[in-house]
């Protein structure tokens, strides 16, 4: 997180710090998304100016958080920024709590403590959510979990983040994909959400969601992200589990539905048509239909706005409103009901595309111990319940037969599948993929912090006053790779004092290496200042000309090829390695190439002069000379850097190759496809 003076002051005016929130909101590279937060921001400062009754932030409101640090200790703080209650998260961190309380201390930091039960070891009170950003950087954790929503919800203070590696972002519902009439009764637009989501998700590296696995390679696709951690967690179910009853009550068959819904007979609720095209279809003959309401949109108790409505649709002898439940006692409650519903389709709700979602009702009805009932174009839980045979899957002509269908079908062997399946969704297998990520993000800031110090030694121990031959956010990128590809086998050409060499060990300890350079003389001597494990390393000393590289790997591997030795007058490495390394690599491989500039302007003499004048000086050592080249690249835009760019390029635009590549690090990449 950005570090500022702002942050090292006793008293802090709101005038400061609305300068401080405005600069972090002016420095977003997309106008659309910050158009939405701005409001959000000044309504904050309002509210605190209003009933925080002062116009100065005392830092001593926080003394707290040297109190919590101290009682983390070695664990690693999880800070669960929460703008309202949200029970999967709640969930989560209770479950990581029991799973990896030795490791990590879970922290909720929500607006009033009623949001919140006993899930976290602490809750921190904030009323002020202007105030939010400063508490992330006091506290300073090492993972800030963000249940996002939709995107939108989160967006005003997540701008406010920098440091973005220890970020996971958590959608709830994935939106994106949804047409404009789904949002006519929300409030927001399909725009708006859109402009948040694509924000966050180009900005922050690692993202889980609620969604089918589909949505994974969507999201990679649409957004050009292959290189984030996108994960999927839909295993929710927790204990106590019930079993419930073993067959319907002859003539009574009890369905049940808890969630969200129409609590009016206004057309503006967006559920309300979606309940009056279904709801009749659960409530003929036989069937009873016992209605709850979600305790986190509607509160508490009983539901008067709701069941007036249902009196005035003239279903009110089989269609019965319950008091809404807290979580634990509403699965208890349920349990005596024969089966659970999904009641509205997503066509009704003006997003026919809206299939891939999970629902949390779906573990609460299985946790109830209930067989599912659900619409067929709920495609992705449609499928579950079908793989497991744990309910009934309904096409369009089969509603109005609906007690017929209930009637006749097995359900004490639907009800053995439930009880024998649901351990498939237990919340033990979806905290442990959080778990992976959290991991994985805590052993990232361990390389950074590595990275930092490698850089550092080398530099003194060479004398450079600018080494920039790698950055921290350079070598990193290096780490991103090996999590991306997963390589069996790692080739490096060019490897003078070790630093890839060095980040590949770190990154992946257990993976083969090979190095090929001319010399080994500056990696052994740097040795001596910063130690270097050669285990599993080979180091082949040796011209690139004359190497068979069809010879070091398997056509069954996955390899990263790390290219970071340049082409000199009479010694063409790079038309060596395009005709020769490149197509012997198995298909799969990942081929990185070091010192390559991006610049979104096709460049000429004039343009590639000031380029090198605006941007490359200052990633390189200007105290050394320099010969710069340049090449248009065939999706636009043109690559500078050493002789061996323009054979580079000319088979990157031959081949139409798409090139990976991140502000900041002065390296492409591309996937080899075998072709």
């Amino acid at each position: 997180m950005r570090h500022s003076d702002i942050f090292s002051k006793h008293t802090v005016s709101v005038d400061e710090w609305q300068s401080w929130l405005l600069a972090n909101i002016d420095c977003m590279d997309d106008r659309a998304a910050a158009e939405l937060v701005i409001p959000d921001v000044m309504r904050w400062l309002s509210e605190f100016r209003q009933y925080g009754g002062t116009e100065q932030i005392d830092v001593s409101r926080f003394s707290y958080v040297q109190r919590l640090k101290d009682a983390a200790g070695e664990k690693k703080i999880v800070l669960y920024p929460l703008y309202r209650e949200i029970q999967t998260v709640s969930y989560l961190a209770d479950q990581i709590k029991g799973m990896r309380g030795a490791d990590y201390l879970t922290v909720a930091l929500v607006p009033s403590p009623n949001l919140v039960e006993n899930d976290y070891d602490y809750v921190i009170a904030e009323p002020f959510m202007c105030l939010w950003p400063f508490l992330f950087e006091l506290i300073n954790p090492a993972i800030l979990h963000v249940n996002v929503g939709w995107g939108i919800q989160a967006l005003p203070f997540m701008v406010h983040v920098q440091d973005v590696d220890r970020v996971l972002l958590d959608f709830y519902e994935m939106l994106v994909f949804v047409q404009d009439a789904f949002f006519e009764k929300t409030h927001s637009t399909g725009q708006q959400v859109r402009d948040a989501a694509r924000w966050l998700l180009t900005h922050y590296p690692n993202i889980m969601h609620f969604c089918s696995d589909e949505i994974t390679e969507r999201l990679r696709n649409s957004y050009n992200i292959k290189q984030s951690s996108i994960t999927a967690v839909r295993e929710y179910l927790r204990k106590p589990l019930y079993s419930g009853t073993t067959t319907p009550q002859e003539g009574h068959i009890k369905l049940v539905y808890g969630g969200c819904i129409a609590t009016s007979a206004s057309p503006d609720n967006m559920y309300h048509q979606a309940i009056k095209k279904t709801i009749n279809y659960f409530a003929q003959g036989c069937l009873h239909l016992y209605l709850y309401t979600s305790p986190y949109v509607y509160g508490l108790g009983r539901q008067e706005g709701l069941e007036t409505f249902i009196s005035d649709l003239g279903l009110a002898e089989n269609v019965h409103v319950c008091p809404s439940l807290p979580g634990d006692e509403f699965i208890k409650d349920i349990a005596s009901y024969d089966y659970g519903i999904t009641l509205m389709r997503s066509i009704e709700l003006g997003a026919p595309e809206y299939t891939y979602y999970m629902a949390y009702k779906f573990h609460s009805y299985l946790q109830a111990g209930l067989p599912i009932i659900i619409d067929e174009n709920l495609e992705y839980m449609a499928s579950l319940v079908r793989k497991y045979n744990i309910g009934i899957v309904l096409s369009d002509d089969d509603y109005e037969r609906l007690p017929e269908i209930l009637n006749s079908a097995d359900y004490g062997q639907l009800k053995q599948n439930v009880i024998r399946y649901r351990n498939e969704f237990s919340i033990e297998i979806g905290a442990g993929k959080v778990l992976t990520v959290y991991d994985g993000i805590v052993r990232r800031n361990h390389l950074a912090e590595y990275a930092g110090q490698l850089i550092a030694a080398i530099a003194t121990a060479e004398n450079r006053l600018y080494y920039r031959d790698q950055t921290v956010d350079s070598l990193l990128y290096l780490v991103d790779m090996v999590n991306a590809v997963k390589p069996d086998r790692i080739v490096e050409l060019g490897t003078l004092s070790g630093l890839s060499l060095r980040t590949w060990r770190a990154a992946a300890p257990a993976t083969p290496v090979m190095a090929i350079d001319l010399s080994f003389q500056p990696l052994m001597r740097s040795r001596e200042i910063m130690p270097l494990d050669l285990a599993n390393v080979i180091l082949l000393e040796q011209d690139i000309l004359t190497v068979d590289f069809a010879s070091l790997w398997q056509p069954d591997e996955r390899v990263i090829l790390y290219i970071d030795a340049h082409d000199l007058s009479g010694v063409p490495i790079m038309q060596y390695l395009l005709d020769t390394a490149i197509p012997s690599l198995p298909p799969g491989s990942l081929v990185m190439v070091d010192d390559v500039w991006y610049s979104p302007e096709t460049l000429d003499q004039d343009g590639a002069e000031q380029f090198f004048r605006d941007v490359v000086i200052n990633e390189i050592d200007p105290l050394q000379c320099f010969d710069g080249y340049y090449a248009s690249y065939w999706k636009g835009g043109s690559f500078f850097g050493f002789l061996e760019v323009i054979p580079l390029l000319e088979w990157v635009n031959s081949n139409r190759i798409e090139l990976a590549f991140k502000p900041g690090i002065k390296s492409v990449a591309f996937t080899w496809s075998g072709r």
